[in-house]
């Protein structure tokens, strides 16, 4: 018979439940009324106060009651609540183990709140259990109150509280998530916009897992985010009141029509590469590198892989927004442009330049404009700047895919360790061929959740 086991034959001698996270109240009940029965109750609701030594006999009485009421306590706990309440000084003070216990179980924080509430919401009724049902929502209802929860009408515009549903919503995730939770519950006071913007960023980030050869950092992704809103400016955030859209409704005009520029001027150099009949199939041009460097500087995110393989490999990637490549060897044209790079970790790599590289896929050749990162020793290849060039990923079968147009193939790959990698040869200079070849790193570095900046 396990130390549980024997615990519970000891707490049902009194007629005491074991305490578990469902049954404060019917416990509590359970051991108050133990305490009246032995005359120990007014000493744990402060009532009377431990005699001195001057009264020996009833010093001997109250020691004596105080080993039997700890001793029954800590009979009635489970596994969990024995690692969550005891120690050498609260087992053999019963008051203060009592006080422990009821001060978490009657907290009426939010987490605590929630607990109590998913409890109502999983009870079920079965047929014919009609009875039992409404035993246990008067429990539970009982438990409600218990931890501060009044059930009524909520004030004007508020139908329930922003944190219980945050609380409630975290809850929900499975022991999977445990490091998730954990991170989600050092942010407390929980918002629900907020929760579900990270539940969101984790699911993203878990796509590219590291598996065998893949190292990605994305811690990134755990940090608080702050928010304005309700018309007021909140000055954790990066950003200035000045430029704070909830004080300055105007500039979500202006950054729309920004927005619909930089579209309007893709949709120009797609045109373009639609028309272009005398060269092999090529999205970006040479008159694309112009003065206007926001093409290449917008915001993205990339992620750089390590592999010991020659040559390197590259990946089609969902989240960068620019083609990316770690070596200036490799550019046709190239216009140095220093920009500042973020990693996930805080610190701080650069951006060189861009331009025009050339690749080869299977027989046709092209050119696709990059942004030049030193640390990336992977390229990486934007699947949203090949989308807004009207190209798409088809899938031919479990995997292997296609990235093509309406005039056919640009390029394929195979899907390996969930990652996107493309049957993809970069084409040297010719004056530069040979050299390239032999200096072509043959251990390559790994670089972490790389998010682009403006300088």
């Amino acid at each position: 018979m396990g130390p549980e086991a024997l615990a519970g034959s000891a707490a049902q001698k009194n007629g005491i439940p074991i305490l578990s996270d469902n049954n404060y109240s019917e416990w509590d009940a359970s051991i108050r009324a133990f305490f009246l029965y032995i005359g120990f109750l007014d000493y744990v609701d402060g009532d009377l106060n431990a005699p001195s030594e001057a009264t020996p006999e009833l010093l001997m009485k109250y020691k004596e009651l105080t080993q039997k009421a700890a001793g029954v306590i800590c009979q009635s706990l489970d596994t969990n609540n024995r690692a969550k309440f005891l120690n050498k000084l609260k087992e053999k003070n019963p008051k203060v183990l009592y006080d422990s216990i009821t001060l978490y179980y009657q907290s009426n924080q939010s987490k605590n709140q929630a607990r109590v509430f998913c409890n109502l919401l999983a009870i079920s009724c079965k047929d014919k259990e009609v009875e039992n049902l409404i035993s246990n929502v008067r429990v539970q209802l009982m438990h409600l109150n218990s931890v501060g929860i009044k059930v009524g009408k909520p004030p004007a515009n508020i139908d329930i509280s922003n944190e219980l549903l945050a609380e409630i919503i975290v809850r929900k995730l499975s022991n999977r998530y445990d490091d998730l939770k954990r991170i989600i519950y050092e942010q407390r006071p929980l918002e629900t916009q907020r929760i579900v913007a990270k539940i969101d960023d984790y699911i993203r980030d878990s796509y590219n897992s590291p598996v065998d050869e893949i190292a990605i950092k994305s811690e990134s992704s755990y940090k608080i985010k702050h928010f304005c809103q309700n018309g007021t400016h909140n000055p954790m955030t990066k950003h200035s009141a000045n430029q704070c859209r909830q004080l300055h409704p105007e500039l979500k005009k202006q950054t729309r029509d920004k927005n619909n520029k930089k579209r309007n001027t893709n949709q120009q150099n797609q045109n373009r590469a639609k028309h272009t009949s005398q060269k092999p199939p090529s999205i970006f041009e040479e008159d694309d590198l112009s003065s206007d460097d926001t093409q290449v500087v917008n915001y993205s995110k990339a992620y750089a892989t390590k592999s010991n393989q020659y040559p390197t490999f590259s990946y089609l990637h969902t989240e960068a927004s620019s083609h990316m490549i770690g070596h200036q060897k490799f550019f046709q044209t190239y216009k140095k442009k220093p920009m500042s790079v973020e990693t996930a970790d805080g610190s701080h790599t650069s951006v060189l330049g861009h331009g025009l590289v050339e690749f080869k896929s299977n027989d046709s050749k092209f050119k696709l404009h990059c942004i030049h990162v030193p640390e990336i020793k992977e390229t990486l290849i934007s699947m949203g700047t090949l989308w807004d060039s009207g190209f798409s990923m088809i899938r031919r079968n479990h995997n292997h895919f296609d990235v093509k147009n309406n005039k056919g193939v640009l390029m394929n790959g195979k899907v390996c360790n969930n990652m996107f990698e493309l049957n993809l040869e970069i084409v040297p200079p010719k004056q530069s061929e040979l050299a390239c070849a032999r200096s072509l790193e043959k251990n390559c570095t790994t670089v972490q959740a790389i998010q682009v900046l403006k300088s």
